[in-house]
């Protein structure tokens, strides 16, 4: 039969990464700014200006791949 004190060292051996884990990624998320919500009008530009990044890449001439 498994002693209590083994018992209460396998479980802190779990525990332990769990909780390094969750500070290391407490940490993680206050170093990183907050990303601000885009609105419609930004997103749609975004969108656009990124198409035609790609169609640049892929030498489509403007108004042909739109």
């Amino acid at each position: 039969m498994v002693k209590p004190d083994d018992r209460e060292r396998a479980r802190l051996r779990r525990r332990r990464p769990i909780e390094r884990l969750n500070a290391k990624e407490a940490e993680l998320s206050e170093s990183r700014p907050a990303r601000s919500q885009l609105s419609e009008e930004e997103l749609q530009a975004e969108i656009d200006r990124q198409r035609t990044l790609n169609l640049m890449r892929a030498n489509v001439p403007p108004g042909i791949g739109m």
